[in-house]
């Protein structure tokens, strides 16, 4: 459960536009705790145990691992995977999740489209953003517009964007694709 956690995790950050250096930085300490984990046969509910981080944090003598363990664990408290009780962990002064940055019109259309016709969380939303942004990306890198796009452009992008992603989450990014691929051919004079 672990390994899926911190998948999701580094997909989040990769989404929410974090540099590939503190993603990386990340996966590493993140890694290092799955391993941890394994090598001492810590049950799921001592994970995130005081005792159980601070004698991994001993272990790996790396200064910035507390604050890697903490955004870790309050993604996971905040998306109801481990509860944490109050104030144990510090806001932060970091970007909040649910900044994102402005897209194409036609991308914000339809991110309003989907709010309105689904009943889906603020985190699906921020997941659709990503997942839209990452093909507008894709779009602009490769010099094309929507109205180019073909089903050998969409496998290349996914196989690009899904690389390094677990397979509950290329699921994911397929779905929201083919939800805005329907939009775009309910949409007169596209």
């Amino acid at each position: 459960m672990l390994d899926r956690q911190i998948q999701d995790y580094l997909e989040w950050m990769n989404n929410a536009g974090y540099a590939p250096w503190t993603m990386a930085q990340h996966s590493q300490i993140l890694n290092r705790l799955l391993d941890f984990v394994v090598l001492n046969s810590i049950p799921w509910e001592r994970t995130f145990a005081r005792d159980t981080l601070q004698a991994f944090k001993d272990h790996v003598q790396v200064k910035y691992a507390g604050f890697v363990l903490r955004g870790f664990m309050r993604y996971l408290h905040q998306n109801g995977i481990i509860c944490l009780p109050p104030g144990a962990l510090p806001e932060g002064r970091g970007r909040s999740k649910l900044q994102r940055a402005q897209l194409p019109r036609l991308y914000e259309e339809y991110l309003q489209f989907y709010t309105q016709t689904r009943q889906v969380g603020k985190q699906q939303i921020y997941r659709v953003q990503g997942t839209l942004s990452a093909l507008n990306d894709y779009l602009q890198n490769q010099g094309m517009e929507l109205k180019d796009l073909d089903v050998l452009h969409m496998d290349a992008f996914l196989a690009e964007r899904n690389r390094n992603f677990a397979p509950e989450t290329r699921i994911n990014q397929r779905s929201v694709l083919r939800g805005f691929l329907r939009y775009l051919l309910m949409r007169p004079g596209l």
